[in-house]
């Protein structure tokens, strides 16, 4: 169905054209009444014919369509020879007729220029959504057509961004549980941990490491661990120790055994005695924790009158001594965040 005539706003002068030169305001009217424009607003660019109905000469026309573009009144786009009047699918009434908004929905899917399409789509977002289908004065059914789904077709979304995979940065020892068993079959938990890995509020993986320890001479000897290797070598050592004692050990969890050379070797140990302790495990059958890696590396510190020289855990092994203090209660080592 052609337009047959154009409506005119009565506050179109002073809201929507003003600001406007008098040749701008003159060729808007022009184009409101353009037969070649339908009902979504877009018609055939023609220079000459608006110039001479507008009493204008070809540059003044053109000045004007500038300046009704420029100020976002409509859409030209020479490459398709396409004029869209921006507000008149919006401003004719069109929504409330559902057969000829019908029309315009078609008309609206056959123009060609995507600047067009583009800003008809966000025109076409601006009406009333679909409304229920009802049945006119004449008892026949009336099907509302939807300008939602028609822009959506016209001028589709971008499909949504996938987000971006959080980066996962060196993993350490202080997020995981310090009590952790490591190897397959065991239920044990440790109740100490490697230097510096305590879970208190001073650890931090960077910060020099005080431990506690007894001297041969039984006094008491606080050594500073300095800071730690690079990361990448930790861990490809970490990795490589890990693979060594799931060669013994089998039934070992890689992942976790890794983790655990890994904080040793924050914690300053090097790769021969992370090794060794290992396989003392692995041949005492016994699990890999952090306590029991610990006290491979360290032996447990021993402060007791009684017993004048330090024991190391091998000795206490072999004399199944259970190093005390003065007043009988078991000593363990002392690590950062301890509250002892």
């Amino acid at each position: 169905m052609a337009r047959s005539e154009a409506r005119l706003q009565f506050g179109m002068w002073r809201a929507g054209l003003d600001g406007l030169g008098p040749h701008a305001k003159l060729v808007y009217c022009v184009l409101l009444t353009e037969p070649t424009v339908n009902h979504c607003g877009v018609g055939a660019i023609r220079i000459g014919r608006w110039a001479k109905d507008a009493s204008l000469t070809v540059d003044e026309t053109e000045k004007a369509l500038r300046e009704l573009a420029d100020s976002a009144h409509i859409v030209i786009d020479d490459d398709t020879d396409e004029v869209f009047v921006r507000t008149l699918i919006r401003n004719d009434g069109v929504a409330a007729q559902p057969y000829v908004l019908k029309g315009a929905l078609k008309e609206a899917t056959r123009v060609a220029s995507k600047a067009i399409r583009r800003v008809l789509a966000a025109e076409l977002r601006k009406l009333p959504p679909r409304q229920a289908d009802g049945v006119s004065k004449t008892g026949k059914p009336v099907v509302y057509p939807d300008p939602h789904a028609t822009a959506a077709e016209i001028d589709p979304p971008a499909p949504p961004v996938p987000p971006k995979p959080p980066q996962k940065g060196p993993e350490t020892l202080f997020d995981e549980n310090p009590l952790e068993t490591l190897s397959t079959g065991s239920m044990q938990k440790g109740s100490e941990t490697l230097r510096g890995g305590g879970g208190g509020s001073g650890g931090g993986k960077s910060s020099p490491v005080t431990t506690q320890v007894e001297d041969k001479d039984g006094s008491s000897l606080a050594r500073t661990d300095e800071a730690d290797p690079p990361t990448e070598t930790a861990n490809k050592i970490a990795q490589a120790l890990a693979r060594h004692h799931r060669e013994r050990q089998p039934l070992s969890s890689f992942v976790a055994v890794m983790k655990i050379c890994k904080r040793a070797l924050e914690a300053g140990y090097d790769r021969d005695a992370i090794e060794a302790a290992l396989d003392r495990l692995v041949a005492d059958n016994r699990s890999v924790t952090f306590d029991s890696i610990r006290i491979e590396l360290d032996g447990p510190a021993v402060r007791s009158t009684s017993q004048p020289a330090y024991v190391g855990w091998q000795n206490l092994k072999q004399t199944d001594l259970k190093p005390t203090g003065t007043d009988g209660t078991p000593l363990r080592a002392i690590t950062r965040g301890d509250p002892s």
